[in-house]
């Protein structure tokens, strides 16, 4: 019997799927409880906020002091008086009329309204000042009342007023014009405070236009298939590597929350030699030390190293290059987008930021140095790694939707911010911006770049305006 040649089409194939290492959702469950705790608390603060007192008069006090100054400003530089700024002065007035005899703040922002504009306060705002909590009330409502001061007086009322922020600072210009003094409102507003504003504003200006520029330059090179997607530093990852990412995240988390708890705690023992600056600043020294150590550890007998979630020095002036550009690009894309949260959540209270609110309460030089650090190195470090490094990929792999995972991630990472809902929408910009860079350049330097630059020139405009 002859026997027919062997013919591998003759039989079926089984292809066997390649076994899978089992999935552990241990690092999505953590995930999860914290980010709900994180977000929750944020709400509840910030719902709260409003109900504070004095605090839903921030956005007066942003206005009054922002025509007080746009007032001076364009006053030092020329003859002509900005008749929008006496017209938010009489608004203001307006709005806090009927409360400015029933509560102290209103009171103390009706009167400094009032007196810029030459008008006199009457007895119950006066009677308000008086009976208030706040020692400096009763100094205000002095210098209100009085038609004129003594030299002498002038220079104590300053005296009890040092250290205070804008109101008082202004209310000692006031009464150092009613003892016949007229240069000290020169001495607060000086001529060269203006042309800085102006000079940085000018800058942001130019920085925002040619950001637009470089989203049409991008947009263009795009379609013509000159700037080809690199993907994720880990895009081509198992599921199972997306669970110890995710685990991975949950651990830079820990540590983030873990050390702002220890912190004060450590102060606490240590006495009073430690200043709150100097804590912040080491708190984020050792917050950023930490979340790279930890890469030296594997998770699941699996270790992924700083240059495998995107950290490395090859083309690294390449890398930074793109960060920068992002950054403007960005800029336009976030200002729109805080406009539109502006408007979609103008029933809600005003957001706003403890760094924003410090500067405005004033801060010392090393307090300012320690917040830049912080928010320009120490946040752009330990929050892309975190989201960027570790929870995108993770997202990305485990949805199998790389857009989707790069907005979602985005909303997570405004959700957490201490600012408020409103601007939930331009820090989601900036989180989605920075994953969509990293997908593009496959490195996670230049979303580091650009959360660093972006956080920088936020802070030199807020100094600049607020500080």
């Amino acid at each position: 019997m002859t026997v027919p040649p062997f013919k591998e089409s003759n039989y079926m194939r089984f292809d066997l799927p390649e076994p899978q290492p089992p999935r552990a959702y241990g690092g999505w469950i953590i995930l999860i409880a914290i980010f709900s705790l994180m977000i929750g608390l944020e709400l509840v603060q910030y719902l709260d906020r409003g109900k504070e007192p004095g605090s839903q008069r921030l956005e007066v006090f942003n206005r009054l002091r922002l025509a007080v100054e746009t007032k001076e400003m364009v006053g030092a530089l020329s003859s002509v008086k900005p008749a929008n700024a006496d017209d938010t002065l009489a608004k203001i007035e307006q709005e806090l009329a009927k409360d400015s005899t029933k509560e102290a703040v209103a009171a103390r922002f009706f009167s400094v309204a009032r007196t810029e504009q030459g008008k006199g306060i009457s007895e119950p705002v006066l009677s308000q000042l008086r009976k208030s909590k706040e020692p400096r009330d009763a100094f205000f409502a002095e210098i209100f009342s009085a038609k004129t001061l003594s030299p002498k007086r002038a220079k104590e009322l300053e005296t009890k007023l040092r250290g205070g922020g804008f109101i008082s600072r202004l209310a000692t210009v006031q009464a150092y014009e009613k003892a016949g003094d007229k240069t000290r409102r020169e001495a607060m507003f000086p001529k060269e405070k203006s042309y800085v504003r102006i000079g940085v504003l000018s800058a942001a200006l130019l920085f925002g236009t040619g950001g637009f520029v470089l989203l049409v330059l991008y947009g263009i090179l795009k379609s013509q298939g000159l700037l080809p997607r690199k993907g994720f530093p880990l895009e081509r990852i198992s599921l199972a590597d997306a669970d110890r990412l995710a685990l991975r995240c949950a651990q830079i988390f820990a540590l983030f929350l873990g050390i702002q708890l220890a912190m004060p705690l450590v102060a606490s023992a240590l006495g009073k030699g430690v200043s709150k600056d100097g804590l912040t600043l080491a708190t984020y020294l050792i917050l950023i030390g930490a979340v790279l150590y930890i890469f030296k550890f594997p998770i699941g007998l699996k270790r992924f190293s700083l240059r495998d979630i995107g950290i490395t020095k090859e083309n690294l002036g390449k890398n930074i290059a793109w960060g920068f550009g992002a950054a403007m690009a960005n800029l336009p894309l976030v200002l729109g987008a805080a406009l539109l949260g502006q408007w979609i959540f103008a029933g809600l209270p005003k957001p706003e930021h403890p760094t924003t609110v410090q500067i405005q309460e004033g801060v010392s030089w090393f307090g300012i140095s320690v917040i830049f650090f912080a928010a320009s190195v120490g946040a752009p470090i330990t929050e892309e790694i975190m989201f960027r490094g570790t929870l995108l990929p993770a997202l990305a792999r485990a949805w199998g939707k790389p857009v989707l995972a790069i907005l979602a991630q985005g909303l997570l990472f405004a959700a957490i911010h201490p600012t408020g809902i409103p601007a939930w929408l331009p820090l989601a910009t900036i989180g989605a911006m920075s994953g969509f860079l990293s997908r593009q350049t496959g490195s996670l330097v230049p979303s580091i770049v650009m959360h660093g630059v972006h956080n920088f020139g936020t802070l030199v405009i807020a100094k600049t305006i607020l500080g």
